[in-house]
């Protein structure tokens, strides 16, 4: 749902996503509002405001001005407020891969819940699952978006962002936070760009996410690893294909696009992806292929 009014008082945010925030289809934008240093609540629409350290004292006095008799404050990503549920499939991967994702995860700015899915009788369960949030046991390995969608099913009613945290890969320590608050303009999904290691601890190559078309979108995934969505998608459009081996996520994000999500990329480095010549995506090249050809020929005239 794109806000009726936005309002933004920070000149790094209004650089940093100038185009996401031109693009905005709202009736109007106060983005060029004066401030002052003195701390008034702004009775005057020409008058200067004080911003008192947030954007939401601003909101406040431009709710008054505008005749507003209640205000209600909804949840809100900058401070850390926004539920984020982060996605472990914990198969296939070593106890150290495991806790090095955690560690990651706790690390950042913009801390997640941290969901896991693990196998009852491995190690990675009984060693991790104390150190997570949540934890889904299952009695045998399941498909990767058969996992997502164990998680996804469990999470809360309300409104939260999602983020899948491979085991082998590494946020950016402002990774979660930079993609929640591109979700948090009114995007349905968001991606960045990211580093492409051959391990975690040496210099890589960035990859460089192309800006988002449907028209692309049909023909190749170009979301890349680490993406974040809204929970609300599933609500619209259904969950993950657990038919699909290796392309499932591709898949739902075409799904999701054709019938009118809205879809966003970020310039900017949200993490680092760990290339492995076993992934999921590398050692089954041929279902890969197969799911691909399947996916273009689903979707080429929706």
């Amino acid at each position: 749902m794109v806000p009726w009014y936005y309002v933004c008082c920070n000149p790094l945010v209004l650089s940093q996503y100038a185009a996401e925030i031109s693009d905005l289809a709202c009736r109007y934008k106060f983005t060029e509002l004066q401030y002052t240093s003195e701390p008034i609540f702004q009775t005057d629409p020409k008058g200067a405001f004080w911003q008192g350290w947030t954007v939401t004292y601003v909101a406040l006095q431009l709710a008054f001005i505008m005749g507003f008799e209640t205000v209600y404050q909804t949840r809100f990503v900058s401070g850390g407020d926004m539920e984020v549920a982060a996605i472990i499939s914990a198969y296939h991967c070593s106890v150290d891969d495991v806790l090095g994702c955690i560690r990651n995860l706790r690390e950042q700015t913009l801390s997640p819940h941290i969901w896991m899915v693990s196998q009852e009788a491995g190690e990675i369960g009984r060693r991790c699952r104390e150190l997570v949030d949540f934890n889904v046991i299952t009695p045998d390995v399941p498909g990767l978006y058969a996992a997502w969608n164990m998680i996804i099913r469990r999470l809360p009613e309300e409104e939260c962002f999602i983020t899948n945290a491979n085991t082998d890969d590494r946020k950016d320590p402002e990774g979660i936070q930079k993609l929640a608050l591109a979700l948090g303009l009114g995007n349905d999904l968001v991606y960045g760009d990211y580093w492409k290691v051959d391990n975690l601890h040496a210099e890589g190559v960035r990859i460089e996410r192309p800006g988002y078309s449907i028209e692309d979108m049909r023909t190749h995934c170009f979301v890349g690893p680490m993406p974040m969505w809204r929970k609300s998608l599933h609500d619209r459009f259904g969950l993950f294909d657990e038919s699909y081996v290796v392309a499932g996520d591709w898949e739902f994000w075409v799904r999701c696009a054709v019938r009118g999500a809205l879809v966003a990329h970020i310039p900017e480095v949200v993490g680092s992806y760990s290339y492995r010549a076993g992934s999921l995506e590398h050692r089954n090249k041929d279902i890969a292929c197969m799911e691909r050809d399947k996916i273009r020929r689903l979707y080429e005239s929706s």
